[in-house]
């Protein structure tokens, strides 16, 4: 079929793709994403599996600001529900375990926890595993102990099952970003949107400080983001 097509109207067929699946339901969205296929048709052959067909090969370092570009078409409302998407994604792709959650704890939190609910740490290893198995990863009633380094440490390694492994610069560099960012921790670790804690504007601000993540990442790194995007959006 892209044979048939030339390169604007295969653009044309793959940013409406792209936009349906993606939610943009705006006209000033959809024609964003329109202007940003024909900026770079390159990433309209390569999302749909026909990079072959290009004439100019995508180039993978263009894929970061291609993405900043992408998330800045789509309205507030829009992206609050593109970034659940992402976050779903994430999930599914990269799932933590309880026993990962145990390991990025530390003994200092995983006391704090035994000391405010009573257990001892046998009890409290087998109720981490179960609810992580269950689908949830906190409750109302669990105490506040988690801290900034125990959560910088859940990003590494879901950031490292995302890409199939981080060399040990990319690793430090995505635990400093965890540090310098709790809100965007606290974000990814609820993985909703709460209307009544947070507005919609204060939610995609906060969701936009994940694509600095990607400044970790080596262009190796980076290619499986680029297949998890691609994914998402076809």
């Amino acid at each position: 079929m892209a044979a048939c097509l030339t390169e604007d109207n295969f653009v044309l067929y793959s940013t409406a793709l792209i936009a349906a699946n993606a939610g943009a339901v705006s006209e000033e969205s959809r024609g964003c994403l329109t202007d940003l296929g024909r900026s770079d048709p390159a990433f309209a052959y390569a999302t749909l599996g026909v990079a072959e067909r290009s004439p100019v090969p995508f180039d993978p370092e263009q894929l970061l600001p291609f993405a900043r570009d992408f998330y800045d078409c789509f309205t507030t409302s829009e992206t609050v529900q593109l970034t659940l998407q992402i976050l779903d994604q994430v999930s599914a792709t990269a799932p933590i375990t309880g026993r990962d959650f145990l390991n990025a704890m530390g003994d200092d939190v995983i006391n704090c926890y035994l000391d405010a609910l009573g257990l001892d740490r046998d009890q409290f290893e087998v109720i981490v595993e179960t609810t992580f198995a269950a689908g949830t990863a906190s409750t109302a009633q669990a105490p506040d102990c988690l801290t900034k380094e125990t959560l910088a440490k859940i990003l590494v390694t879901i950031t490292a099952s995302l890409v199939g492994g981080l060399s040990s610069e990319s690793a430090d560099c995505v635990r400093a970003f965890g540090m310098e960012h709790p809100e965007y921790m606290e974000l990814m670790a609820i993985g909703d949107f709460d209307a009544a804690s947070t507005t919609e504007e204060q939610f995609v601000e906060l969701a936009a400080q994940g694509l600095d993540v990607f400044e970790c990442l080596t262009t190796s790194e980076f290619l499986p983001i680029q297949s998890l995007i691609i994914a998402l959006v076809t």
